[in-house]
């Protein structure tokens, strides 16, 4: 087996995918050894193999491929030459190339090169194997495959995989019927699938199933069933679910730690009467306010991820503010740059602000709606109530409409309608049609649609913004918090709330202009502020704002200034400032671990992403693997600078100084080298030659805990980035964790960051003695906190008795939306277990008993009569 290509599998070099598929590899294909009998390890039968009218194809004569109706068993075979591939990843390469057929291999068998298994029943599969030119991808490589057609008639006894999942719905219905739960978790792992490699990962196997479900008599009308458990099994889709539309009863479904990446699968579902749903460990629930838009699709979900999210509230707000369309839009009057001057003196005569105006933008698709909403929010209208409604992005130009906006109206008139960009100078023409209708109740009011979204966001003594433009009550309005008028206007809503507002959180904003700020000061009791990822440039606008002593602005503009010139810039701003990002500031410009010095979220994503597998890798039994991230032109060179200090190990002088010198045959220290004509031997250039480096070296552990990190470059078009990583590591002897030695270091890396991958140009480590405060640092770090500690710290963070309960009558009159007194009742009569209380609720709700008097909403009854 060829060595170098067995290290070189992982992440490709240049994009380029490999291949194995040439005649060589076929012809052992062809002459493998494959057995005469197939032995199955579970109750069917053997399958024995008759090769006497089998049809063979490879890669080379796969255009001769026919296969009419096959009722028997097809061999296939996968040449791999060793590479490190599981079974799982080659499954998976034969998933992606069939797509949504059918794919089940029975008695899989692994060799040295050659892998090959059995499938039965699967012309759709083969066809689309052969559409492939039978390659299949693996990683970066293309394998080749062999198939052998009808290698053994089908036999009574042997394998019927519909017939086994048939069996395993079956006996998973009649389990589970006393319960009211079908678990499905974990099928590959079933007793009925030790021959089979299932995985709902193929959406055929998962239809089939589904299918399965369905046949059952009886289950569907049954009101046994109310939940299904689906986690663990490789789901991408939920489109299956289609399937049990008329499963009435079905009301929880658990669908923890599979693979959906798309909420808008969540789309299929809406056949079901769901109630619950628990998506813990997907993908999608990395996008952001994902929660927000899953309700959004299933408005009827009352628990998302065990999280009660079904709200009275929201659904009377969601009917007394509707989104409804403008209808009979009329002419009105038009008024363009070319006919301004007529309308000049008598516009305000003719605005009415009871009718709707109609704004078009004439860009020629030079701009995104993006940048031209940005320049009239943060520039031309930053200081008037501008809320576009109705968004529309036509083919050359875009379509809004104003409703009492006339301010904003009126500057774009006195502009001479015309919107001048800041790239390339572009001039946008603005046509206007004032009075095209006439507002009616249930179209988009602005102030309300705000004061709405504002009544789930204010928590106790907590302001939260964050992902304010996107909350799902503007989605026909547009809110603009980089506009100082609009940002005024959102806190003054809020302080209507509640005045003693401490902390305000307000990331994902857009937040360009901190002018609308200055309205901070009117919270006296703020104190703390979060603005991560906005688009702020300068602090200045909060020069007044004493009170704030905690802020977060990592993710900003403003944090690309160098560590020492930000902090400045904070302290300068903020007076009373303590905390910065999380961290503790001392002194003039001093900050405790600056690892938010990171350009923007995108470099925090690709950077912490690096720096967590990269050092856990180092410190794994398979260092050997880090050369993924080096190429042939890559270098790295080394530094010691290492004093023995007492009080920084427990070990002696004597025992220290081998390990040193261990060190001292790669490092580059050009101050403390004797020969300098071994200058260039201490460069190591090439992943072979850094291998070896990196192989030598004794096994570590960093801690995780000490690490401080800093991006000094990051180029998203060059896709370039440098990042420096300190902290502290222990080295150890012969692979065990006894006389470990410290050391302090500081790796610096430039890398290209290419499809994902990261490919290291430069790689430079410095190790240093670790410092007295350091050592301090470690030993706290890998001791276990005393329960005395744990419970004395805690102490002041647990709420008292009292509280807990105010904070069970907040909650419990949010959803129920009955008067204080009448909600504190039944949490007293059901000793303040809000489970309980809120089944005691719904009780009396569902039999009339609860007097109307007690809701806040004199509606309240009529609108429950109809849910």
């Amino acid at each position: 087996m060829n060595e170098n290509i067995f290290l070189n599998v992982g992440k490709a070099e240049n994009n380029k995918i490999r291949t194995l598929v040439n005649q060589s590899t076929i012809n052992q294909l062809k002459n493998y050894n494959y057995p005469r009998r197939i032995e199955m390890q579970g109750i069917d039968q053997a399958v024995v193999v008759n090769d006497s009218t089998v049809n063979v194809y490879t890669p080379l004569d796969c255009d001769r491929f026919y296969a009419p109706q096959m009722n028997g068993f097809s061999l296939i075979s996968v040449y791999h030459q060793g590479l490190p591939f599981s079974k799982e990843d080659i499954i998976n390469g034969f998933y992606d190339a069939v797509g949504e057929m059918m794919f089940i291999p029975i008695a899989y068998k692994q060799d040295r090169h050659i892998d090959y298994f059995l499938v039965k029943n699967q012309n759709d599969a083969l066809r689309e194997l052969v559409k492939n030119k039978l390659q299949i991808q693996v990683k970066d490589w293309k394998l080749p495959l062999l198939i052998k057609v009808e290698i053994s008639a089908s036999n009574i006894g042997q394998i019927k995989p519909r017939k086994i999942i048939s069996s395993y719905v079956i006996r998973k219905v009649k389990e589970n019927s006393a319960i009211g739960i079908l678990d499905l978790n974990d099928i590959q792992k079933e007793p009925e699938f030790v021959d089979m490699h299932i995985s709902l990962k193929n959406l055929g196997v998962y239809r089939m199933l589904f299918d399965e479900i369905n046949n059952i008599r009886g289950i569907k009308s049954s009101s046994n069933f109310r939940a299904i458990r689906l986690c663990n099994n490789e789901v991408q889709s939920l489109e299956p679910f289609k399937r049990l539309f008329d499963f009435n009863n079905i009301e929880i479904l658990d669908l923890s730690n599979n693979n959906i990446t798309d909420v808008n699968e969540f789309n299929n579902l809406l056949g079901l009467h769901l109630n619950e749903i628990t998506i813990n460990d997907n993908p999608c629930t990395n996008i952001t306010n994902f929660e927000k838009i899953i309700q959004r699709i299933l408005p009827n979900l009352k628990t998302l991820n065990s999280k009660l999210i079904f709200s009275f509230s929201n659904l009377m707000s969601s009917i007394q503010n509707g989104n409804n369309e403008i209808p009979n839009i009329g002419d009105g009057t038009l008024i363009k740059p070319d006919n301004l001057m007529q309308y000049r003196n008598r516009i305000e005569k003719i605005v009415n602000e009871k009718y709707w105006a109609q704004v078009t933008l004439f860009h020629n698709k030079r701009y995104n709606v993006q940048e031209i909403m940005k320049e009239l929010s943060s520039n031309l209208l930053k200081e008037v109530h501008f809320y576009p409604c109705y968004l529309k992005r036509l083919d050359n130009h875009d379509e809004f409409y104003l409703y009492r906006n006339f301010d904003a109206l009126r500057i774009l008139f006195l502009n001479g309608l015309k919107i001048q960009m800041p790239k390339n100078s572009f001039t946008i023409d603005v046509h206007i049609r004032l009075n095209v209708a006439e507002y009616r109740e249930g179209e988009i009011n602005w102030s309300s649609k705000i004061s709405n979204a504002l009544k789930n966001r204010v928590h106790d003594d907590i302001l939260d913004l964050n992902d304010f433009p996107r909350d799902p009550e503007f989605s026909k309005l547009t809110v603009l918090l980089n506009s100082s008028k609009t940002l005024d206007y959102v806190l003054t809503l809020a302080k209507r709330i509640n005045q003693n507002i401490t902390r305000i959180n307000a990331e994902n904003c857009n937040i360009t202009n901190c002018k609308g700020f200055e309205y901070l000061l009117s919270f006296p009791k703020l104190t703390a502020l979060n603005l991560r990822n906005n688009s702020i440039m300068s602090l200045e606008d909060f020069k007044k704002c004493t009170s704030i002593n905690e802020i977060y602005l990592d993710g900003n503009p403003v944090c690309r200034k160098s560590s020492y010139d930000y902090i400045g810039h904070v302290l300068e701003n903020f007076r009373e400032i303590v905390h910065v990002d999380g961290h503790k500031v001392y002194g003039q410009n001093q900050i405790v671990t600056h690892q938010n010095f990171i350009v923007n979220n995108n470099a925090y994503i690709v950077v912490n992403a690096f720096v967590d597998y990269f050092f856990h890798l180092w410190d794994s039994f398979e260092r050997s693997k880090v050369r993924q991230f080096y190429t042939d032109t890559s270098i790295f060179t080394m530094s010691l600078n290492y004093e023995f200090l007492e009080k920084s190990s427990n070990m002696t002088f004597a025992q220290i100084y081998p390990r040193i010198q261990n060190h001292m045959k790669f490092q580059r220290n050009l101050l403390k080298l004797s020969d300098m004509n071994s200058v260039a031997s201490k460069v190591h250039i090439g992943k072979n030659d850094i291998a070896m480096v990196f192989n030598d070296m004794s096994r570590t552990k960093h801690n995780f805990c000490t690490f401080t990190v800093d991006v000094p470059f990051f180029s998203e078009e060059q896709r370039k980035i440098g990042i420096v990583v300190s902290g502290v590591f222990e080295e150890f002897l012969y692979n065990t964790e006894d006389n470990s030695l410290p050391y302090s270091f500081s790796r610096t890396f430039l890398f290209d960051v290419i499809d994902g991958n990261f490919i290291i140009k430069n790689d430079q480590l410095l190790l240093k003695s670790t410092t007295v405060a350091q050592m301090e640092m470690l030993r706290n770090g890998n001791r276990a906190a005393t329960k005395k500690e744990i419970e004395e710290k805690c102490r002041v963070l647990l709420p008292s008795e009292f509280e807990n309960q105010a904070i069970k009558l907040a909650v419990f009159q949010k959803l129920t939306e009955c008067s204080k007194s009448y909600c504190k009742k039944i949490l007293q009569d059901n000793s303040w277990d809000l489970k309980v209380a809120l089944a005691s609720f719904t009780y009396l709700l569902e039999n009339n008993e609860i007097p109307d008097e007690q809701f806040k909403f004199k509606c309240f009854r009529s609108f429950r009569d109809k849910i």
